[in-house]
């Protein structure tokens, strides 16, 4: 049976993510993680969200996706002040669409 053959009840949605950095400039402290959502391939792009906003005088930024086998997603990216850098990440267990609290991994911290 071909894929043209299956009946629409049976056909799964096609959902792709990106995620990168929006602040006012490169270097600003301001940048937040923003996740973008298309269902056609990647010819359009929507549902702009942010998905993660530090504190004030902090920037992240270099957003990196990684979806488990149980298709929990997790969003590791960096968070930086100007005297530390950390990373962190962020999980979804509905594929992007709620995100619990960050976590700051262990060792991490970086003058």
């Amino acid at each position: 049976m071909s894929l043209s053959q299956l009946s629409p009840e049976i056909q799964t949605e096609v959902k792709f993510l990106i995620a990168y950095r929006e602040g006012n400039s490169h270097l600003s402290y301001d940048g937040k993680i923003i996740q973008l959502t298309s269902y056609d391939y990647g010819k359009t792009w929507k549902d702009k969200k942010v998905i993660y906003t530090p504190s004030p005088n902090t920037d992240a930024r270099d957003p990196q996706f990684l979806v488990l086998s149980d298709n929990t997603l997790i969003c590791r990216f960096f968070e930086r002040t100007a005297n530390k850098h950390t990373v962190k990440c962020i999980r979804s267990s509905d594929f992007g669409n709620t995100y619990q609290s960050p976590i700051t991994l262990p060792g991490s911290s970086a003058p």
